[in-house]
């Protein structure tokens, strides 16, 4: 299924990126930074698409299965608690409250700091890419 999902992601990014007009492509680079809304995800120009793809990929492969093994593993768990120790199990059900609060506040730090990575990794893609075009002028100013 997430094969197949990221297949039809390629496709249609591929086709929604071909059938833009010359002006879109004359502005942007290959490493560039603006974005292109497509879909609900936001996918960098060209030079990220297998990344970024790969990443949806992953995640709905990997991670699902992972979340629904350990919500079933919690649920058993949970209830194994309740019926041997009452009060203990009151006692992690308080503090269920301030960790998913904790939880709440540093993904968004993360995801805050995962946004800046990824800028930085498209800006340095952008400037190897400069460098790479433009190697004899690279090199002859070297020599110099």
């Amino acid at each position: 299924m997430s094969n197949r999902i990221a297949r039809n992601l390629r496709r249609d990014f591929y086709s929604s990126v071909i059938n833009k007009d010359i002006a879109f492509f004359d502005e942007r680079k290959t490493g560039d930074l603006r974005k292109i809304c497509f879909m609900s995800y936001k996918i960098f120009v060209v030079s990220r698409i297998n990344s970024d793809i790969q990443v949806i990929q992953d995640c709905l492969s990997v991670n699902v299965s992972e979340f629904a093994r350990t919500t079933l593993f919690i649920i058993g768990a949970l209830a194994i608690l309740i019926v041997l120790s009452p009060i203990l199990a009151g006692a992690v059900f308080s503090s269920i409250l301030p960790i998913m609060i904790f939880g709440f506040v540093y993904g968004r730090k993360i995801r805050k700091l995962q946004k800046e990575i990824q800028e930085e990794k498209a800006k340095l893609t952008n400037v190897a890419e400069e460098s790479y075009g433009n190697i004899r002028t690279v090199k002859a100013f070297s020599n110099e």
